[in-house]
């Protein structure tokens, strides 16, 4: 069963913890005696390994193709993914009927919801549309941005590496003791009681106090590390994509992300770390107000939570925006915070749509991709395992199926959130040519409709 499975069975025993504290122990020890129940066969995994690495093999190429898809066809794309939204809430509600008419009266009306919100919205989804094409382009022009989140994502996992064994070694100094919560003894089935009659661990580890506190900035520092990980991506994507955007025709964009990349570790280094500080007060506030939540599980709270969770979602949109905006001028986060907000006021309804829109539907189509991935998984080693009789091909099956369709998420999330920062990076410049009624290159203002948005503008303006 492992460590995890015999921990709680030695907490839960009284003689393994004294009145009184005995000399601390510098770590947990815990014996596997016991094995588990249930363990699939090495049959499984010999069949299953050749699934999985041909998962593993062609999901990237599932991505190469989505982000042609989405530059050849991004309208198309779109409103695929709004007819699956509406068809999955109409199938959930025929699915339902049968078994509740309140729950099929609310999946019809959701889903006559979502119709009416594609309806209203219908030149915003055009927009985001236009949005994914130009930005597939971008992505195209500059292939070096894999190669750096790839190596962001690399440098992040060795930074954290350290930091986690040292909060582990440090949590492991400290030694067992009796349960603070323990208020009687059954002696029939030799468990502890708390005031409420409920059985609880007999004894609990207590980490000693220095480690306590050392856990605490370690964490702080982990959480920062992770942030501004994120933001030197966020940058280095917005400088190399700006450079694109604004770069005359016909100019080579080589070298653009590498110096994207020297200026986030030089220059604006100090605009990311505060951009950074920010977005983890935010994640710790967050954490706070859903831990408030759960200990207080009322009306009245979860009205709270779902307010302060929009101010939270609001903040962390305003500061990607501003790291965005500090690439492309070069100004410091709390000036860039200010021009953006003026930008994202005077575009509101497209800057709300760009705020959901493109993982909305990007998310829906990786989805969509890993369903069917996963059915056709399951359906070859069901196929497969039947023709060999083994006796549970189809829970096997379906094992493997969510495996890999899991595996065609995680890889497609990687080109979705590359997809979504570019799409954000040339969203602002787009609001950026329009706010200064220019047009930057002819090719992607066509795409874009800049011309006519420009036309209006001047239009209203006489």
């Amino acid at each position: 069963m492992g460590i995890k499975g015999t921990i709680p069975l030695y907490l839960k025993d009284q003689k393994n913890c004294a009145a009184t504290p005995s000399a601390p122990n510098h770590a947990l020890e815990a014996s596997a005696d016991e094995e588990d129940d249930v363990k699939l066969t090495s049959h499984f995994w010999k069949r299953a390994v050749v699934f999985i690495a041909f998962t593993l093999v062609v999901t990237p190429i599932i991505g190469y193709c989505l982000l042609k898809a989405m530059f050849n066809h991004a309208s198309k794309m779109v409103h695929y993914s709004m007819v699956f939204n509406l068809a999955s809430l109409i199938f959930g509600g025929i699915l339902t009927l049968s078994v509740s008419t309140g729950g099929a009266v609310m999946y019809f009306l959701f889903a006559a919801l979502w119709g009416l919100v594609w309806w209203l919205w219908r030149d915003q989804f055009e927009l985001i549309a236009r949005l994914f094409s130009v930005s597939s382009a971008g992505l195209r022009e500059n292939p070096h941005l894999c190669t750096l989140a790839v190596a962001v994502k690399v440098f992040l996992m060795v930074m954290l590496l350290p930091l986690m064994l040292c909060i582990v070694a440090a949590y492991s100094n400290g030694h067992v003791t009796s349960n603070s919560r323990v208020e009687s003894y059954n002696n029939i089935n030799n468990t502890c009681l708390d005031s409420d009659q409920n059985e609880v661990d007999c004894c609990a580890w207590e980490t000693d106090g220095w480690a306590l506190s050392y856990i605490f900035f370690a964490l702080l520092s982990t959480l920062w590390t992770v942030m501004l990980a994120f933001e030197i991506r966020l940058f280095s994507i917005s400088g190399a994509i700006s450079q694109w955007y604004f770069m005359p025709a016909g100019q080579s964009t080589e070298g653009t992300t590498v110096s994207s990349l020297k200026l986030a570790f030089g220059p604006a280094f100090g605009t990311l770390c505060l951009g950074s500080l920010v977005l983890t007060f935010v994640e710790i506030l967050r954490n706070m107000t859903e831990s408030a939540r759960r200990r207080r599980n009322n009306f009245i709270m979860m009205i709270i939570a779902c307010c302060l969770e929009c101010i939270y979602s609001l903040i962390e949109y305003i500061s990607k925006f501003a790291t965005i905006f500090a690439a492309i001028t070069g100004s410091s986060f709390c000036e860039s915070a200010q021009e953006v907000m003026t930008l994202l006021k005077r575009n509101f309804i497209s800057s709300y749509a760009v705020w959901w829109l493109p993982k909305f539907v990007l998310n829906c189509v990786a989805c969509c991709l890993a369903l069917l991935w996963g059915a056709a998984v399951f359906a070859g080693f069901y196929l497969e395992e039947s023709a060999r009789h083994v006796s549970k091909a189809s829970s096997e099956a379906l094992l493997l199926a969510v495996i890999c369709g899991l595996i065609v998420l995680v890889i497609l999330s990687f080109f979705i959130t590359l997809l979504i920062d570019i799409i954000e990076v040339i969203y602002l410049c787009y609001i950026m040519d329009l706010d200064r009624q220019t047009v930057t290159k002819e090719e992607e203002a066509a795409i874009l409709e800049l011309k006519t948005g420009l036309d209006g503008v001047l239009d209203s303006a006489q």
